[in-house]
């Protein structure tokens, strides 16, 4: 620790302190980089998972990070993903200034310094393996409106830079105070390249002890090196990679069970069966049907997920399919009771289905009586989920394409909203389940999330439940302290809902609202309240649509 006397006179000899401007969440496509142009000097980049590639605006390359890697570079960076890596890129991207300590200077103004001023310029950094997880949470303080959030963001940045000038030290002369050694850099390098011989060759009895002598490390600091790397250990990152490889060679419906164990490393078909169902939470033999228009599916939730990976399961819950946007696709599709909480199991054996998809366990143990039943996690994202019921299915590629088409399309309909004369800075977004006495808010409401719009601060601020991440209630008295310049409004279509409604429009609480007195109170239908893939699509028609509309429309 230094000393007071010591600390303020190392503050007074400093030059400058960076200020970081801009961050934003990249995910560059093969094919199309992200250029993410800047006033700043500066761009900080970091790789999350997968591969980057770095060029120049004339496209000279700059270099190449892998997941946990740092480069500085200038801010007309265009960051490109490496197809050939077998994996998403996804990471952070970071603007920065210098900012002039010098009493001198005038006005304290920002220095646009061309010079990188002792920063390590176009280098791939080996920083402090916590430092991802720093532009995470600074990530999620950008819109930080109270002086405490701004002041924990800025101290974030600062203790990133702090890490980012010693590991450049390091990489440079090995001499920087706090930088990582260079056989630490060097041990970095040599667990990675182990890591390219596992994915190339993943049949082979890799173990770690073998791993960590072509490293030359210890076996303890190998393991902790390779998760920094890959997010896994070892073991369950070469059973990813042979479960990856049978899913692929399962889903061609080429290579027979015997073949695929003995060409994975497995001792014989049933310890790979064994393994692949406790990893994938199918057989295989299931698992090779699930993706065929053969397979015979009941779907107690992810319906519109099958029918954008282009399958049609023989049942589903009437009110899972009550929703105007999967007509006609839902023809001839069999009801298996009122709701996903509430199935009629005779139907579902009468139907002879050979897999039954289900969500956090409902109903597990008596599906699962009846066929193979998979459990799938309803927490996620409408992203996420889609390419988790993609991946068990054998339908990766058709969700990759369906996420890029509606990026697209989400990125087109943004861009003409903000260019539009009744632009509007915040929306909110709420359910009248509940009227007359409260309505549901939701924090993140689907398509209005994806599109941009931001809620108000004291929607964004409000704690929720942990079993309703997404939603909160409140007293109808309160609306106004939560409505934001828009308002859309989700009313479910039965008689006492309509009627609710129609009296809360007739109050003096509803006609004073902002939004109501400008004509942005927007009503829509209950298929709003869905965020799988059709519905997300219908939505964003349907929306395009009633924005064009007269004000006033309610």
């Amino acid at each position: 620790m230094l000393s007071n006397q010591k600390a303020s006179a190392a503050a007074a000899r400093l030059p400058f302190l960076y200020r970081w401007t801009d961050i934003e969440r990249v995910e560059p496509l093969p094919g199309q980089p992200a250029e993410l142009p800047s006033r700043s000097s500066f761009m900080l980049v970091a790789a999350e998972s997968g591969a980057m590639k770095l060029s120049d605006a004339c496209g000279v390359r700059i270099c190449e990070l892998s997941a946990g890697d740092l480069c500085v570079t200038r801010a007309t960076v265009r960051i490109h993903s490496d197809a050939d890596a077998g994996a998403d890129a996804c990471g952070f991207a970071v603007a920065f200034r210098r900012l002039s300590l010098n009493e001198t200077e005038a006005n304290q103004r920002d220095i646009m310094d061309d010079g990188g001023g002792g920063l390590p310029l176009n280098m791939r950094l080996n920083v402090d393996p916590q430092a991802i997880g720093w532009i995470g949470e600074l990530f999620a303080l950008r819109d930080a409106e109270n002086l405490s959030g701004m002041y924990n963001a800025q101290a974030l940045f600062q203790r990133l830079m702090a890490s980012v000038i010693e590991a450049g030290n390091g990489n440079g002369n090995g001499k920087g105070r706090g930088a990582m050694a260079p056989e630490r850099l060097g041990f970095r390098y040599a667990v990675r390249a182990t890591v390219a011989k596992m994915e190339a060759q993943p049949a082979l009895a890799w173990t770690v002890e073998r791993l960590a002598r072509e490293a030359g490390c210890s076996v303890r600091q190998y393991a902790r090196i390779f998760k920094t790397l890959t997010g896994k250990s070892p073991l369950k990152h070469l059973t990813g990679l042979r479960m990856a490889e049978a899913k692929r060679r399962l889903h061609s419906g080429e290579t027979p069970l015997a073949d695929i164990s003995g060409a994975l490393g497995f001792a014989d078909p049933f310890h790979f069966s064994r393994v692949f169902k406790r990893h994938e939470g199918l057989s295989p033999s299931v698992y090779a049907r699930a993706g065929s228009q053969g397979a015979r599916i009941v779907a107690f939730q992810y319906l519109g997920e099958l029918l954008a990976l282009g399958l049609k399961p023989l049942g589903a819950p009437s009110r899972l399919m009550d929703c105007r946007f999967f007509t006609p696709r839902i023809r001839g599709i069999a009801s298996t009771g009122g709701s996903v909480v509430e199935p009629n199991l005779d139907r579902v054996r009468a139907l002879e289905p050979n897999l039954i998809l289900t969500f956090d366990g409902h109903h597990y143990e008596q599906y699962a009586g009846i066929s193979d039943t998979l459990n799938l996690s309803w927490s996620l994202s409408p992203e996420e989920r889609l390419m988790a019921v993609a991946d068990k299915v054998g339908k990766q590629e058709e969700a990759a394409r369906w996420v890029r088409a509606y990026r697209k399309k989400t990125e087109e309909a943004a861009d003409r909203f903000a260019r539009g004369p009744d632009h509007v800075r915040t929306v909110t977004f709420i359910w009248t389940n509940g009227l007359p006495e409260t309505v549901q808010v939701y924090k993140e409401a689907g398509l209005i999330h994806d599109l941009g719009w931001r809620s108000p601060r004291t929607v964004r601020e409000r704690k929720t439940e942990d079993c309703r991440p997404y939603k909160f209630d409140i007293p109808v008295a309160l609306l106004p302290h939560y409505a934001g310049e828009a308002l859309f409004v989700a009313v479910s279509p039965d008689e006492r809902s309509r009627l609710q409604f129609e009296l809360l429009k007739q109050s003096a609480i509803w006609s004073e609202l902002e939004a109501v007195r400008q004509g942005r109170a927007y009503v829509l239908g209950q298929e709003w309240l869905r965020d799988d893939p059709i519905s997300l699509a219908g939505q964003l028609r349907e929306l395009q649509a009633i924005v064009q509309k007269p004000r006033g429309i309610l």
